[in-house]
């Protein structure tokens, strides 16, 4: 998020190498699912795996999809009556 490399906090740190750059790839995951809107992650299958693979929730890969380009449901939206 600063611009600092891995082996840069690492070096500042002696977290390990592997957790940083475990850490690393789950923000690079985040940063790309917030460039997209929900059609266009459903066209980019790889993203979407990834994110899940990654550890994402549904509800967190939503979260961070960009929420201007989402129409907000009604609350009883999906809810059947009796």
């Amino acid at each position: 998020r600063l611009g600092m490399s891995v082996e840069d906090v690492h070096e500042l740190t002696a977290i390990d190498r592997w957790f940083l750059s475990k850490l690393y790839h789950i923000h690079v995951v985040n940063q790309s699912l917030r460039t997209m809107t929900l059609p266009e992650l459903t066209r980019c299958e790889v993203l979407l795996r990834e994110a899940k693979r990654t550890g994402f929730a549904d509800r967190q890969i939503a979260k961070q999809l960009r929420a201007a380009e989402i129409a907000p449901q009604s609350p009883g939206a999906g809810a059947s009556s009796e």
